[in-house]
């Protein structure tokens, strides 16, 4: 494991390379959706285009073989009866084939639409076809109106007017008016005139099926290209969905469960792991650590001032009166020592408080020494020159061997301490109050005993 990694495992993650990576993902997402939303936009509006655009061919296809129906039919009612029974002619239709015949949407109407369009060579010959059989139709009812017309004064219309009638040959001209009502009669009933009409809607079929599956066919390609892109986009909404569940798994992980546990841990006044969560939230939970371990320090501190003998070192009166409250109901032995430094107060007038703080010192390392092999003891200052040792979990003999090493102590320390002693095997029977009383008549006993030694010397 290299040591980047190691140094990872140990601080966290930081914040930043979690957030970074996801807001790249999230940001590639979002502009991949945005994508795929401007796509099908714009993939759903070529849908719409092809739809008008093949709708208008197949419309101006349609158109002009319903126009030269029209005009078929029309002429037929015209040229069948030119005139009324009343004798006046039967204008109306062919007003009505004038009129028609004006409209822009004759067959070359139809094919210079369709010049530069993108429609295929096959679906351009059948538009072709279908235009020179309706330019034909037309052309024999033309010639048809201009027979009939020659016996008939036209109607007063500019739409008649306007036609542009075939010149009748010589022979026509010839003709009488029945014959040439019955030369007209045949040109638009004849052979060349149907099978004009069928050849046109043949062609007209033809192209309007293939612009029909033209259409299909685009549309198709295009649903598919709207397909793909749907499912892009669910693809990515998937990924958003997923992003977000690993972001709020991994938020769950490295922040509210490390955070979960520094509260459990500050309310229990506990030590927090430094070593769960981001880098952050680590360095959160290494700072209260420190925080606390300093203020665990201070109350040490605190508490050892408290507790202590400034002069002696030894724990002091607090001290001891807590240490007497532990455990005074269980069954183990005890020995109450209680002293008295002899003489202080002449050490003090006479030779100053420094010697009589010097006389306290050597006489707290007489009782310290006293004590030290012991495990169960404890040494404390009362107050003023009296001085107190606890022994527990002790034997008689065991409070004879600190007799002898007392007075030991005292000739080497150059001390002379009044001692008493309260004993007991077990302290449940007692209370420590009482053996500090026994301890105490004791000291006062051996105190007087010095001192008249003192006098008698």
């Amino acid at each position: 494991m290299s040591k980047s990694r190691e140094r990872k495992n140990k601080n966290g993650i930081p914040a930043w390379e979690v957030v970074l990576p996801f807001s790249i993902v999230f940001t590639i997402l979002h502009a991949l959706s945005i994508v795929m939303f401007i796509n099908i936009s714009i993939i759903s509006s070529g849908l719409t285009g092809i739809m008008r655009t093949y709708s208008g061919y197949i419309s101006d296809v349609t158109d002009m073989q319903a126009g030269a129906s029209y005009l078929s039919e029309t002429s037929m009612s015209f040229i069948a009866n030119p005139v009324l029974p009343n004798g006046e002619l039967n204008s109306s239709p062919l007003i009505g084939f004038a009129t028609e015949y004006q409209l822009p949407r004759r067959g070359n109407d139809i094919v210079n639409r369709f010049e530069g369009k993108d429609v295929s060579e096959d679906i351009m010959e059948n538009i072709k076809l279908a235009a020179e059989n309706a330019e034909k139709i037309a052309g024999i009812q033309l010639h048809a109106i201009a027979l009939t017309l020659s016996i008939y004064e036209a109607p007063p219309s500019q739409a008649v007017s306007s036609l542009e009638l075939p010149e009748l040959t010589a022979e026509e001209k010839a003709m009488s008016e029945d014959e040439k009502l019955v030369v007209a009669f045949n040109l638009i009933t004849g052979l060349e005139a149907s099978n004009c009409k069928k050849a046109l809607n043949q062609n007209v079929t033809a192209a309007n099926g293939a612009l029909s599956g033209t259409m299909q066919t685009l549309f198709n390609n295009q649903l598919q290209k709207v397909g793909a892109a749907r499912a892009i986009l669910w693809v990515v909404t998937v990924l958003f969905v997923v992003f977000l569940i690993a972001i709020f798994i991994l938020l769950i992980r490295l922040l509210v469960y490390p955070l979960r546990g520094f509260v459990r841990g500050i309310d229990k006044g506990d030590a927090i792991s430094e070593n769960k969560g981001l880098a952050e939230v680590r360095l959160v939970a290494k700072s209260y650590n420190k925080l606390m371990g300093r203020k665990e320090a201070l109350e040490n501190v605190l508490r050892s001032a408290a507790e202590t003998d400034a002069l002696t070192g030894l724990p002091n009166r607090y001290h001891m009166e807590q240490y007497i409250l532990q455990d005074e109901d269980e069954n183990y032995s005890v020995a109450f020592f209680l002293f008295d430094v002899n003489f202080l107060k002449e050490t003090n007038d006479k030779e100053g408080h420094a010697a009589g703080d010097s006389l306290l010192r050597r006489a707290a390392a007489c009782l310290s020494n006293c004590f030290e092999t012991f495990s169960d003891a404890k040494c404390f200052r009362y107050g003023g020159d009296e001085f107190v040792a606890i022994l527990k979990k002790c034997t008689e003999d065991d409070v004879q061997r600190v007799f002898e090493r007392f007075n030991e102590e005292q000739k080497k320390q150059n001390v002379s301490i009044a001692i008493g002693c309260a004993y007991t095997g077990d302290v449940s029977k007692t209370t420590m109050r009482k053996l500090f009383s026994e301890a105490d008549a004791k000291m006062y006993e051996n105190k007087k005993l010095s001192h008249k030694r003192r006098e008698d010397v």
